[in-house]
């Protein structure tokens, strides 16, 4: 029987490299390296941690960069599927997403055992929390998280296993990637102890989506995501 990272590798570059697609996708699916699977982006690179079993495990405030230059920093769709080892209720923060090339507290985070985003104060903007009504996060579990930003509307949409968690429009651009680096799982220089270990499966990148598109990339997802439970059954 086929493997099943091979499987989701084969279906999610698949579905990535569909021509409604206005922008090269990539995919880093952990298959041996931090490469791009599809050819088109730069390797990630580890900040601590290693590739295991198809898998990028990861140390507390370990975590993986990428050169942001070959993508749209105001407009993209980003699906991860990790889990953190220490989250749930009285966990606190535990960052997955940095915008600002990791100089301040600001980005996407597990907050105990919810998605949240933080804004802090600054000259752009108040301090502001915005947290998702659902509980989404437990030790060990693997969720598949899908965070989307246009930059006509300046909307921001975070989904956790294909259900939204909320929405805002992001006007003093706190979602977009200040510079050519994004970061994952890393905490910034800003705080201390932000951070979980944990292990990702697998994160696909396209920075323009086209909406015809992701409900095919959604399925997708989902039924992978199902096969896999099937699977530690």
């Amino acid at each position: 029987m086929m493997d099943i990272r091979i499987a989701r590798g084969a279906l999610i570059a698949s579905l990535l490299a569909q021509p409604l697609y206005a922008s090269a996708a990539s995919l880093y699916d952990f298959n041996g390296t931090l490469n791009d699977s599809l050819g088109s982006g730069p390797a990630m690179v580890a900040n601590g941690g290693s590739v295991v079993g198809g898998d990028y495990v990861f140390g507390p405030n370990q975590g993986l960069s990428l050169d942001w230059s070959n993508f749209n920093a105001a407009r993209y769709d980003i699906t991860l599927r990790f889990s953190f080892t220490t989250t749930g209720v009285g966990a606190s923060w535990r960052k997955i997403v940095d915008f600002e090339a990791r100089e301040t507290d600001e980005g996407l985070y597990a907050f105990n055992d919810r998605l949240q985003f933080v804004e802090t104060a600054s000259n752009r903007g108040p301090e502001r929390f915005i947290d998702s009504p659902l509980t989404s996060f437990t030790p060990n579990q693997l969720v598949t998280l899908r965070i989307t930003r246009d930059d006509s509307s300046q909307l921001f949409s975070a989904f956790i296993n294909g259900i939204e968690e909320f929405s805002f429009v992001d006007t003093h651009s706190r979602a977009v990637f200040s510079t050519a680096e994004a970061n994952f799982f890393l905490d910034d220089v800003d705080t201390s102890g932000e951070f979980s270990a944990g292990r990702a499966q697998f994160v696909a990148i396209d920075a323009v989506p086209v909406p015809a598109t992701l409900p095919l990339l959604s399925s997708a997802l989902g039924l992978l995501v199902w096969r896999d439970r099937k699977r530690r059954r």
